[in-house]
């Protein structure tokens, strides 16, 4: 027994007193497996593979050509969406929205902008 205080009675471990031990198993044999792939199987497998690769490009080709079209969606829409948020870049084209807005034309509106250094904004 230990000399260590402690406030709960130490339990001594105790061993099995079987000594017997299971036979190790071994299912893998690496000829026979050799074997087994070797001849028909060999070739089943193959062509399986080869027709899996042809439509796995196949599948490849058209999620590239949908990536490009969303792509394409994606940017049509983010100029939209510029083009919906109102700022002064939404009616530098028309002189008559730019006078209804803020009272001068495009023209003296950008020069007044300048002026005031927007700090890089038009």
């Amino acid at each position: 027994m230990n000399n260590i205080p402690t406030i709960f009675p130490l339990k001594t471990h105790q061993k099995s007193k079987s000594t017997e031990t299971r036979p190790l198993i071994r299912n893998y044999n690496a000829s026979e497996r050799y074997k087994s792939q070797t001849g028909a199987t060999a070739r089943t497998n193959a062509s399986t593979l080869a027709t899996e690769l042809v439509s796995l490009e196949g599948e490849i080709k058209k999620l590239q050509s949908k990536l490009a079209s969303l792509s394409l969606e994606n940017e049509r829409l983010q100029t939209e969406l510029n083009s919906l948020k109102f700022g002064f870049n939404r009616f530098i084209g028309s002189d008559v929205d730019m006078t209804y807005y803020t009272g001068m034309s495009s023209r003296h509106f950008l020069a007044f902008f300048a002026f005031l250094d927007a700090g890089g904004i038009c």
